[in-house]
């Protein structure tokens, strides 16, 4: 981390709660700094570090209580040390300034612990305990419902994934994940099945269950091929322009570019030959605006109806 040492209007410093480590700011401790103030005693340096989203804004970092008594005596300009961080987590920063005879109290250490994890969830309890001053095992206690739940969203994913015929190895680059995390999960993950046909099997028509599941697009954006696939026990790949791996991880971004030297290959190999591949269709002039013009959704109706990506022991049905 770098620093400088300058002079700057108080007024430009803020209070930015979701990095402040404390409940609240102890106002009998900013009436005895105050005090000091005016008998002439000279504090040190506030910490602070530029303001991401308000452009000639500091936020603080440490020196809370000694801002507030700066501003509530009429001083304009203090002594600040203005960090760059390089990527440290600046709430877990300014909770390991809260030092001194007011530590963090257990609500405050637990409440820190809690948003720094949720901000960041790669995280450790040791990184975590070391800035609050608390013990990892302490810090698990603190972290193990949130964990709890993203484990269970982590497992959703994979059971998606899988169940929907793509590999290991392709959910593990998916996901950022290395296989063999992959492969314990799937070991460990209860029968998580719930078949999404369900409304189908109590008589609802297909118009009904769509509009009740919002299923209004059937092509991969809108996800309701693979959902589909998933209630009624098919394998699928699905490919869509927008990526969006934290909501569809079984949707992967992929597009053809009629302008690539490597020519219009179909993205994935497999050692068999689909039952249907489905493209989705453009509008032509409804959507000709919004279509790029190096993708196929660029082409002519013509062209388009005479595009085949497919090798040719891949044919649709």
């Amino acid at each position: 981390m770098t620093q400088q040492t300058k002079q700057i209007p108080v007024s430009s410093i803020i209070l930015d709660e979701d990095i402040y480590p404390r409940k609240g700011i102890d106002h009998r401790r900013v009436g005895i700094f105050a005090e000091n103030i005016r008998d002439g005693f000279a504090f040190g340096p506030i910490e602070v570090a530029p303001c991401p989203d308000k452009p000639g804004f500091s936020r603080l970092l440490d020196g809370a209580h000694r801002w507030r008594a700066y501003k509530s005596t009429g001083v304009e300009e203090v002594k600040v040390v203005i960090k760059d961080l390089d990527g440290n987590d600046p709430l877990l920063y300014a909770a390991t300034k809260a030092i001194g005879p007011k530590q963090l109290t257990e609500d405050e250490a637990r409440d820190t612990a809690r948003r720094a994890y949720t901000g960041n969830a790669s995280l450790s309890s040791s990184d975590i305990g070391k800035a609050i001053g608390r013990s990892r095992q302490t810090v698990d206690l603190y972290l193990s419902d949130l964990r709890a739940a993203n484990r269970i969203g982590l497992d959703i994913k994979i059971f998606r994934l899988n169940r929907l015929g793509i590999p290991q190895d392709r959910i593990a680059k998916r996901l950022g994940l290395d296989q063999k995390t992959i492969h314990n999960h799937l070991g460990e993950m209860p029968a998580l099945a719930f078949l999404l046909n369900s409304d189908l099997s109590r008589g609802f028509t297909i118009a009904q269950v769509s509009q009740k599941h919002g299923w209004t697009d059937p092509m991969a954006g809108g996800g309701v091929t693979p959902d589909t696939c998933l209630a009624m026990g098919r394998r699928c790949r699905a490919f869509d322009l927008m990526d969006r791996p934290e909501t569809r991880p079984e949707i992967e971004p992929f597009t053809w570019d009629i302008s690539s030297d490597q020519g219009l290959f179909w993205p994935v190999s497999a050692k068999g030959k689909p039952d249907l591949i489905i493209f989705d269709p453009p509008c032509f002039d409804k959507k000709a605006a919004d279509y790029d013009k190096k993708s196929i959704s660029g082409l002519s109706k013509k062209v388009y109806l005479e595009f085949d990506p497919t090798p040719i022991n891949w044919k649709p049905i």
